[in-house]
């Protein structure tokens, strides 16, 4: 009963509250759109084949490698909102492009630059939290922030796919973008600790 009432208290904050939805967009993005959506959509509209989605991933697993270093220098230097901010509006910007790519070309810029903002935006919602969780419960603290984005990795695919079957692309990827969207735009209100 403490543990429940602790976290609840946790989540009352704005704050907190904010940086678990974070890392909710971030895991929706993720599961719903990056692992989901654009298999589909890349596979059914263009064609492409595993092998060379196998091959893009590959070199945004690279690119993921460079970002997130040189974004954790700039999150630390400057503070976190200077990196989760743009980060989350290129994520929810490449998502909402990702159905009006017509030819290969333009879905491997849109999946470039979507990838560019999961790597490099990724940690900095982490090192937010670490900054404003209470010393004393830092262990609850990444604990809720991981089980928000754990259910965003359920309930994504699902919610994603069945948009996809009854609403189309635009609908599916428009609701990411969205998601995305309204989180970073609630972050501008929030002040860093």
């Amino acid at each position: 009963a403490d543990g429940i009432r602790r976290a609840i208290s946790l989540l009352a904050g704005p704050s907190f509250f904010l940086a678990c939805m974070l890392a909710f967009a971030q895991f929706f993005t993720r599961a719903g759109t990056s692992h989901s959506l654009v298999l589909i959509y890349a596979n059914n509209e263009l064609g492409l084949s595993a092998g060379q989605l196998g091959a893009l991933f590959s070199v945004v697993a690279v690119l993921h490698s460079l970002l997130v270093y040189t974004a954790g220098i700039i999150a630390d230097r400057y503070g976190r909102k200077l990196v989760i901010t743009p980060a989350n509006l290129l994520r929810a910007v490449s998502a909402a492009c990702f159905p009006f790519s017509d030819n290969t070309v333009q879905f491997v810029m849109v999946f470039i630059a979507l990838h560019a903002a999961v790597g490099g935006g990724g940690q900095a919602p982490v090192a937010y939290l670490g900054d404003i969780a209470p010393a004393d419960a830092r262990g609850m603290s990444f604990g809720l922030y991981r089980t928000f984005g754990d259910l965003a990795g359920i309930i994504a695919p699902l919610a994603l796919t069945t948009l996809v079957t009854t609403s189309g692309f635009i609908v599916a990827f428009g609701i990411n973008a969205l998601l995305v969207l309204g989180i970073t735009l609630s972050l501008i209100h929030i002040s860093e600790p």
